[in-house]
């Protein structure tokens, strides 16, 4: 089914898809928690790095279903380029 056909068959509730691009960010060290007792000093833990390390995932989804969704390379950007292939990859998801 094509994205401008979906009209006819479908409610108005069901011809919506949403997608969303989120960067997620990776390696970042865990803070745990210590009871210390007042003699005891506090550990030393390592400071997060100035610029993490990233990855982007873009999602579209109806209101039943996720349809597509993709996990870009490391640090890549969500260009218009990229944006026009997500949409046909979109499409043949719908069908």
């Amino acid at each position: 089914m094509s994205l401008l056909s979906r009209h006819r068959t479908a409610s108005i509730f069901n011809q919506v898809l949403s997608s969303d691009k989120k960067w997620i960010l990776c390696g970042t060290p865990k803070h745990s928690k210590h009871w210390l007792s007042l003699q005891d000093t506090v550990p030393h833990c390592e400071k997060p790095p100035m610029h993490p390390h990233k990855i982007m995932r873009y999602v579209c989804w109806t209101n039943h279903q996720e349809v597509h969704y993709e996990v870009l390379p490391t640090s890549q950007a969500f260009i218009a380029a990229l944006y026009s292939q997500e949409s046909g990859r979109v499409q043949q998801a719908l069908q």
